[in-house]
C-alpha cells in the first residue's frame, strides 16, 4: 500500500491520533489529544489498521531522514571549524579580506568580527587614521575533539589504581561479626510491656 492510498483510507481523527502517538509513543495520551476516550481500547485498534501502519512508517522514516541530515550538517560544521586556516582570511598584503571573499568553510569558522575605527586628534583637527579588525574563530581544538569522538578515534578512559581481589572482598565480608543484638532479660521485657500499656 502506498502512502497516498493509506492517507485516503485514514480519517482526520485517526491521522491526528497517529501524529500524537509519534510524539512519545503513549497510546493513552494520543487518544486524549485526538478526541478519543482514553478508557477504551480504540488506540490499540487504530494501531492495528494497515493504513495507519503505512502512515506511521512513512512519518518515522521521514523523521529519521531529517535527523540523519541534521547530523551530517553538524559534522560538516565541525569539519569547517576543525580544518579552518586563518591564512585564508588575508590577501597577499596581509590585509583582512572582506567577508564576501572568504571561502564558505572559513566563514563558518568565524565566531565574531569586531571593527574599531581609529581617529587622531580632537575637535575639527580630528582625523581618521584607520581601522582595527578583530576576528575570532570558534574553538578549533574543541571541534577536532568532537570530530575525533564521533569517529571513535579515542575512547575516554578512567584509570583506577590499586588492586582488589574478589576473594578478599568475600573473606572480609564473612569475617565481619554480625551486629550485636542487645540482650534483655525477661523482667526487662515485662517492664517494657507495662510501660507501653501505661501509654494507652
Amino acid at each position: 500500500m502506498t502512502l497516498a492510498e493509506a492517507e485516503a483510507q485514514i480519517s482526520e481523527q485517526h491521522k491526528a491520533f497517529a501524529v500524537h502517538y509519534l510524539k512519545n509513543f503513549d497510546i493513552t495520551e494520543a487518544c486524549a489529544a485526538s478526541g478519543y476516550s482514553s478508557q477504551s481500547n480504540i488506540g490499540y485498534r487504530i494501531l492495528q489498521d494497515p493504513a495507519i501502519r503505512v502512515f506511521l512508517k512513512h512519518m518515522v522514516d521521514r523523521r529519521l531522514a531529517r535527523v540523519a541530515l541534521e547530523g551530517e550538517q553538524i559534522l560538516r560544521e565541525l569539519v569547517a571549524v576543525g580544518t579552518s586556516d586563518v591564512r585564508n582570511l588575508l590577501d597577499e598584503d596581509n590585509c583582512v579580506l572582506p567577508p564576501s571573499d572568504w571561502p564558505d568553510a572559513l566563514g563558518k569558522a568565524v565566531s565574531y568580527i569586531e571593527v574599531e575605527e581609529i581617529y587622531q586628534g580632537r575637535g575639527e583637527a580630528r582625523e581618521y587614521v584607520g581601522r582595527v579588525k578583530k576576528i575570532k574563530l570558534w574553538d578549533k581544538i574543541k571541534s577536532l575533539e568532537l570530530l575525533g569522538k564521533n569517529l571513535a578515534l579515542w575512547v575516554d578512559r578512567v584509570e583506577h589504581s590499586g588492586s582488589v581481589k574478589l576473594e578478599d572482598l568475600i573473606t572480609a565480608s564473612i569475617a565481619q561479626p554480625a551486629p550485636a543484638i542487645p540482650e534483655c532479660t525477661l523482667p526487662d521485657i515485662e517492664t517494657r510491656a507495662e510501660s507501653v500499656e501505661d501509654l494507652f
